[in-house]
């Protein structure tokens, strides 16, 4: 309640004889009617209290009405509290941020500020705009930092977060120079992160001052040039000395809390970048929740979400999206952007792309210009799920890359016994291919890489890992378990792929996703090097509006799409989509591949990832010729040279498998769809093993499951189910030999 209202000042009334007052503003108006209300307005001085009004205007109303019509005024927020000692400005401001400007300036005055800057003259110029703005100035005993920086690396910083965070009390960082000045975060200890937090973020978002400062042999970032504007610096210091009184006088600002807005004056723009908390950090968190190993996790019953259309899934794709969105951010995000595919929208090829792969960091020119082209990407039969799966893909490679938080034991084979797994045991290279690594490597294929074979003796560096077969913990050495992994001496004995690894909106899922991926790749290692001809799928049985989309789609392109049935011996239902382009030069043929219990849902996602590869062959010529957009050799060889005729097993043989040839998806929860699913890899005589790789500051379950035997699609020729189980299952007289397995590599 107003004691001694007053119009604010950027109202300005004006009569309509007969009929009322309209309220004018820079933005708004406003029509006043009424006798009461006409006759109450030039009372409203801020000499008159609600009681000298009620007095003056008695005659014509009673207490009431005049009390109804003020508050009527008050809450429509035309009148401010009288203010005989702020100027017009400053009761402005504050007023319309619904705050008493008496109880600012008190607030104000009781909560000083210290402003720190790179130098004597930088901090004059600070100090003015502070000191203009209204802000209290102690150059002590500031209870409040107001910090000024040429670069938010600024080593300078990490004394001053240390002494900030132990003391409790909040800064506000602000960048006034260049094209796009920034203002924030603010900090505040215990509520956001720390600087030591935003360094994190900020120097994985800075891959090109990386590479130079490892060509450079300098610590952190090297300087970028500073570029000062008169004009923004000065947007720069009254946003920040602005938000900053908001954030003293109302005790929270969430336009500058963990925020960073990168100002843009030449297009108008704002950007905000969320600053996360990172429950590891060494200096607000504790190192230890960081830690990575595999740490026994018993399965809870978790349930599908309503509207899950690509698999089980606890929460719908909108949710997940939701929830993770704050990692994407060109600064302080793990994920620079998601960008839509050209034909992202019009076609069934709904695809995103999610900023650098950071699963590897480059090392020089070279390596950065890959790593710049390289992109997590996504896929799904809406938008919604293209994006969403595009972000957990990208935060799943992030979680799986090397950071120093995992748990590492050094050892040998020899002395750790049964419970180490020799890296090939899961690799399943051949003695021949060891023999011939060399041969292999120099073919330059950034996937048929051959290692060095691990002696027994050798020390290394081991994780653990949880067997839920065996109930135990075993170890697997950490380079095959993390990207990016420093190799010591360059000794090359394994490396990390991202053969199931997998994201999902719980640890069961996660889960789930990851043995899918094994079974996946298993199905499709054993069809593509035995070159199986296998059954297509009748897909008219789907009845499915996604599927006659994409029918409608290939044949208005001028190519032809089916789906094979590859399901192995496991009893997983297993599936490639392909399609190829009729009447060209070259026939383009594209591959998608999917797996799961569902075969409804095995089958979309061999569709859909299908289609994610498609925009890389979708522009022709007026010749005829395709402009490929990926130029990666193999690809390029694979779309330039084969066809149905020299490559016969991608033809469908046989009788059309139907939906309802495949049994029903088991009846109960995620969890229990995935037992199942366990079960079925372990009566095969798998070992099941995984390893939780959820990182503290991200939050999304990821984990990277094992099977000892199952195939990768990749070239790796050992002994075992790729040459048995074409036999068991009767596809083929004999097991071949490994010099008659197809010479093609799987490059995808």
């Amino acid at each position: 309640m107003l004691f001694r209202p007053i119009l604010k000042e950027n109202y300005q009334a004006y009569a309509v004889y007969g009929e009322g007052h309209v309220l004018l503003s820079d933005a708004e108006s406003f029509a006043l009617e009424g006798h009461i209300l006409s006759q109450l307005l030039p009372l409203l001085n801020g000499e008159n209290s609600r009681d000298d009004i009620v007095a003056l205007l008695s005659a014509i109303a009673s207490a009431e009405e005049v009390y109804a019509a003020l508050d009527y005024l008050t809450q429509a927020g035309h009148l401010r509290e009288a203010d005989p000692d702020a100027t017009a400005d400053e009761a402005l401001f504050w007023s319309s941020l619904g705050i008493n400007s008496q109880a600012a300036r008190a607030q104000l005055a009781q909560c000083p500020v210290t402003v720190l800057a790179p130098n004597a003259q930088e901090q004059a110029t600070a100090l003015a705009w502070a000191q203009s703005a209204g802000l209290s100035i102690d150059q002590e005993n500031g209870r409040i930092k107001l910090v000024i920086v040429e670069d938010y690396l600024d080593e300078n910083l990490r004394a001053l977060n240390a002494e900030l965070t132990a003391s409790g009390d909040p800064w506000l960082l602000v960048r006034p120079w260049g094209l796009t000045p920034l203002v924030g975060p603010l900090f505040i200890p215990g509520t956001t992160g720390c600087w030591e937090c935003l360094e994190t973020r900020l120097l994985e978002n800075r891959d090109v001052e990386i590479m130079l400062a490892g060509r450079m042999a300098i610590k952190g970032a090297p300087p970028r040039p500073v570029v000062q504007s008169d004009a923004f610096y000065a947007q720069a210091l009254a946003t920040a000395t602005t938000q900053l009184m908001r954030y003293i006088v109302a005790g929270a600002n969430p336009e500058v809390t963990g925020v960073i807005n990168q100002l843009m004056p030449l297009t108008l723009e704002r950007k905000q970048h969320s600053l996360l908390h990172r429950p590891q950090c060494a200096c607000c968190g504790d190192p230890q929740k960081g830690l990575i190993g595999g740490a026994p996790k018993d399965f809870e019953v978790r349930q599908s979400a309503q509207g899950v259309e690509n698999g089980e899934r606890t929460m719908t794709a909108a949710e997940t999206y939701a929830r993770y969105a704050a990692h994407v951010s060109p600064l302080t995000g793990v994920i620079k952007d998601l960008t839509p595919s050209p034909y992202n929208g019009v076609t069934p090829l709904r695809t995103y792309s999610a900023g650098n792969n950071l699963a590897v960091k480059p090392a020089g020119l070279w390596g950065l210009k890959q790593n710049l082209r390289s992109v997590s990407s996504g896929k799904g039969r809406t938008d919604t799920q293209a994006r969403t799966s595009a972000l957990c893909e990208a935060l799943e490679r992030y979680s799986g890359k090397f950071r120093g938080e995992e748990i590492r034991i050094p050892a040998s084979l020899g002395m750790l016994g049964d419970s180490a797994l020799h890296p090939n045991e899961l690799m399943l290279y051949s003695d021949q291919q060891y023999a011939d690594r060399e041969a292999w490597n120099a073919r330059g294929s950034q996937f048929q890489i051959v290692p060095e074979n691990q002696t027994h003796d050798e020390i290394v560096e081991w994780t653990p890992v949880w067997s839920i077969t065996q109930k135990r913990m075993k170890y697997l050495p950490t380079s095959m378990l993390f990207y990016s992994y420093p190799a010591p001496d360059n000794r090359f004995t394994s490396w990390a792929d991202s053969n199931g690894a997998a994201a999902g909106s719980s640890y069961e899922d996660a889960c789930l996703q990851g043995l899918m991926e094994l079974v996946e790749r298993d199905s499709v290692a054993i069809w593509w090097y035995n070159r199986l001809a296998m059954p297509e799928v009748d897909l008219t049985g789907l009845d499915d509006a996604f599927v006659a989309e994409n029918r409608a789609f290939y044949a208005q392109h001028k190519r032809e799409f089916h789906v094979l049935d590859i399901t192995t011996d496991l009893g997983i239902p297993s599936f490639v989509a392909i399609n190829r382009r009729t009447g060209g030069p070259t026939e383009d043929i594209v591959m998608g591949f999917g797996a799961h219990l569902d075969a409804r849902v095995g089958i979309m996602r061999a569709i859909t990832e299908m289609n994610q590869f498609m925009p890389a062959v979708l522009s022709v010529g007026v010749d005829g010729r395709t402009h490929y957009a990926f130029d990666d050799p193999d690809s390029l060889n694979w779309w330039q040279t084969a066809t149905y005729d020299n490559q016969p097993y991608l033809v469908p043989e046989g009788p059309a498998r139907k939906l309802a040839d495949y049994a029903p998806l088991p009846d109960g929860d995620i969890t229990h769809t995935l037992r199942t699913a366990i079960q079925r890899v372990e009566e095969a005589g798998h070992e099941v093993l995984v390893i939780d790789q959820t990182r503290a500051d991200i939050g999304l379950p990821v984990v990277r499951v094992f099977a000892p035997g199952l195939r990768h699609f990749w070239a790796r020729y050992a002994p075992g189910r790729l040459y048995d189980v074409p036999v068991k299952m009767g596809r083929l007289d004999a097991p071949l030999r490994e010099d008659q397995l197809n010479p093609i590599a799987m490059f995808l």
